[in-house]
């Protein structure tokens, strides 16, 4: 019961506060950052499906494994590979029903605007941290039929909303605090209850956990297990990775590739990887999305950190309702043994291959689409802003998993 207490007073000073920021972002609206895109450049992008391994004697330092591709040339090849191979499973009309979803939704999306957020903050050190946390903490889309109840959409507005309150609250959002985070300051910051209400009048009250605690409880194990990482590797922020692996080298352009292998080999949280019969698919779809929002944000600001020009060589972004749109759109079709599936919490086999499927239908949509959006990346803007937009406005989060802090 005081735990109640104290998740109740915590939503009463914090609530309105992040809740006016809400209301703020959407009467500023988004900024434009016309990012320019170049040409893909070598130095430095010649990582494997390995990750790159950030250290603390000295900072990151690249530890590559020599293939034949190169991430994320060989992740597409293989997305694509499999989905080709799996028809059973899944097939794609990108030129057909993907066309009319093209021609449709695409040209009216406007790509250049990138998500400000209406606080001041007191470095860009700090800003670039905190939008590590959000990205860090975007997952729980199996949760989505219990965020409306709590005001939320998606699992990136709760991420937000959860990232806005624990910046609020004064906490230097370190490895420090990460790795002594309990899943009560989980249930404040993200207004997540972690018990129902009993009746008032029993004399001995039972408390049921609620439906939405096992969220809460994975973000407290991925803060925990994200302070001991960069304890491990000598970084008190993830501000701190990201600037030591972007920092400047004469002779060597910024990289985004670089980036996110960073990331992923520093930050459990961000190593999304998948197997299927054997083969490792390396997402890394949450790091990806960082990399992104940090060369839209900051690539004209600070080009020598993030002025990227190996943007194109990304995948896409796919966001939690980017699946069903495809789908809604006819651009995917699942079948029969996958669409048994998807209302199950746990994670399934066939999840990878679904998750192929949507990477290479996105990327078929971009090559598709890029001749009439100035560029690659800027073709992948607009084609996974429409997707994503179709399906928030359906509804139509697709794979509702409760078990992965990946997406």
């Amino acid at each position: 019961l005081g735990q109640l207490d104290k998740w109740t007073v915590c939503v009463a000073n914090n609530l309105v506060i992040i809740s006016s920021v809400f209301a703020a972002m959407a009467a500023v609206g988004d900024e434009v950052a016309d990012a320019p895109v170049d040409a893909p450049v070598g130095n430095g992008t010649d990582g494997t499906d390995g990750t790159t391994m950030a250290t603390s004697n000295g900072g990151a330092q690249a530890k590559t494994q020599e293939a034949s591709l190169a991430w994320p040339a060989s992740l597409l090849a293989k997305c694509e590979a499999l989905t080709q191979s799996s028809e059973h499973l899944v097939q794609l009309d990108v030129e057909g029903a993907g066309g009319i979803f093209v021609t449709e939704h695409v040209a009216r999306v406007n790509v250049l605007s990138a998500r400000r957020v209406p606080l001041q903050f007191a470095s860009v050190e700090e800003e670039i941290n905190f939008l590590c946390l959000v990205h860090l903490l975007n997952f729980g889309s199996g949760f989505f039929s219990l965020f409306e109840p709590l005001g939320k959409e998606s699992s990136s507005e709760m991420a937000l909303f959860g990232a806005l309150s624990m910046y609020l609250s004064g906490g230097p959002l370190n490895a420090e605090q990460f790795s002594a985070t309990k899943l009560p300051d989980i249930s404040e910051a993200f207004s997540m209850p972690l018990v129902v209400d009993g009746d008032p009048n029993a004399v001995f009250q039972i408390l049921d956990h609620t439906p939405i605690r096992p969220l809460a409880q994975s973000i407290t194990d991925v803060l925990n297990e994200t302070g001991e990482a960069l304890s491990k590797h000598g970084y008190n922020k993830l501000s701190d990775l990201v600037l030591q692996v972007t920092k400047p080298v004469p002779g060597c352009k910024p990289s985004a590739v670089r980036l996110v292998q960073g990331l992923a080999g520093a930050v459990p949280g961000f190593n999304d990887r998948g197997n299927f019969e054997g083969t490792e698919y390396c997402f890394f779809g949450k790091a990806v999305a960082l990399a992104e929002e940090l060369w839209r944000r900051f690539g004209d600001t600070d080009p020598e950190r993030f002025g990227f020009g190996d943007m194109d060589e990304l995948p896409p972004v796919v966001g939690e309702f980017t699946a069903g749109a495809l789908v809604g759109s006819g651009t995917l079709t699942l079948g029969p043994e996958v669409s048994k599936t998807l209302r199950r919490t746990e994670t399934q086999p066939t999840d990878v291959v679904v998750r192929a499927a949507v990477l290479t239908a996105c990327q078929q949509l971009v090559s598709v689409t890029k001749s009439e959006c100035a560029g690659t990346r800027k073709a992948a803007l607009a084609v996974m802003t429409a997707l994503q937009g179709e399906g928030k406005e359906k509804k139509s989060v697709l794979l509702r998993r409760r078990d992965t802090v990946f997406f």
